[in-house]
């Protein structure tokens, strides 16, 4: 009896084990590389759905940094990292991009589909932001 008890706890620890998720996302900084256009900002409270008339845009390269204008100016500056999204995930998609500017970081929920991504915020009236790929 006591192997029995023995051999269950253990069965149920590397059952545990095995089922929990690594913290990598399934996307790469290959398909988010490039400069994309803001197109729509939708959701909150009030359930905006607007289309931007400035030139939004936000840049990301391969060695990990990125950008973002407002009429071809700059207004941010510095780092991302993509991750998966931690468990219970309430609010994100399962893939997330962390921008890190001036030593604080933003955490978004990231859809990529080839040549455009939404990215969404963490909280319960969360604004949702669509870009599509500039050529």
């Amino acid at each position: 009896m006591k192997k029995l008890l023995v051999l269950i706890f253990f069965a149920i620890v590397a059952n545990v084990i095995s089922s929990c998720s690594k913290n990598i996302s399934g996307l790469s900084s290959a398909q988010i590389n490039g400069t994309w256009k803001l197109t729509r900002i939708t959701g909150g409270i009030a359930g905006i759905d607007s289309i931007p008339t400035d030139d939004i845009t936000i840049a990301f390269d391969l060695a990990g940094k990125y950008s973002t204008t407002f009429n071809y100016a700059i207004t941010a500056s510095g780092t991302y990292t993509l991750s998966k999204a931690g468990e219970p995930n309430y609010y994100y998609s399962d893939d997330l991009v962390n921008l890190t500017s001036n030593n604080q970081t933003t955490t978004y929920g990231i859809v990529i589909n080839s040549d455009s991504f939404v990215i969404s915020q963490g909280c319960c009236d969360q604004f949702a932001y669509s870009y599509i790929r500039q050529k």
